[in-house]
């Protein structure tokens, strides 16, 4: 256990809330866009894909399919990161999968690459949607029963 005074840990823990917010901010817009994509009248995908909210992630199904997308904050780095499970496979014994860990900063500027060559950014609703369509792509392309 660290040994900082009260003052100094409770002025932490409120930089800390503060930065996990921010974060937060930018996992609820890759949820909404996720959402727009599975359910949005013009999307190419709905009725194939389905979302739901689990505990404060985001369930992605496809045929027979599932992720789960999770937003952790590393306060080391003050990076949020999603992490990207393969629920698939999932019985006795058996565990998801993590398949992506994708870190971002306060911005939501990822280390991806946008069909363009610039950098996906959280912040931009488009390139929310594009990490998702690639996300349930890569889960589509593994084989999680091996």
């Amino acid at each position: 256990m660290n040994q900082k005074p009260f003052n100094v840990a409770v002025d932490d823990l409120k930089r800390t809330g503060a930065r996990y917010e921010s974060m937060r901010v930018h996992f609820e817009r890759v949820c909404a866009q996720a959402k727009l994509l599975a359910e949005g009248p013009e999307s190419p995908l709905r009725g194939f894909l389905r979302t739901e909210m689990d505990h404060g992630a985001l369930l992605l199904a496809i045929n027979d399919r599932r992720l789960r997308i999770s937003l952790q904050y590393d306060r080391k780095t003050e990076r949020g990161v999603l992490y990207v499970e393969d629920e698939s496979a999932v019985g006795p014994g058996r565990v998801p999968e993590t398949i992506e860990r994708i870190p971002f900063n306060g911005l939501g500027e990822t280390g991806l690459a946008r069909e363009d060559g610039d950098q996906l950014h959280l912040g931009l609703a488009a390139d929310c949607l594009t990490l998702v369509a690639r996300l349930v792509d890569t889960a589509l392309d593994r084989d999680p029963w091996k």
